[in-house]
């Protein structure tokens, strides 16, 4: 599998490095901060598919589901 051309060894090494700078008492602090943004992201795309699914089911012809 790979992420912007990246291997899982790389990505190990690049997790470690940002461990090593940041330090184990940050790391609580960042770890709250991206739960926060996944969530508000996973909230935004749920809106979105909902006005997504809505505009779809108003532009369905109601003779299409005669047939």
């Amino acid at each position: 599998m790979s992420f912007f051309g990246l291997g899982f060894p790389e990505l190990l090494i690049i997790c470690l490095i940002f461990l090593l700078v940041l330090g184990p008492n940050s790391l609580p602090k960042v770890g709250k901060y991206l739960a926060k943004y996944l969530g508000g992201f996973r909230s935004a795309s749920g809106e979105f598919k909902k006005e997504i699914d809505v505009v779809v089911l108003e532009d369905k012809d109601p003779k299409e589901d005669t047939l």
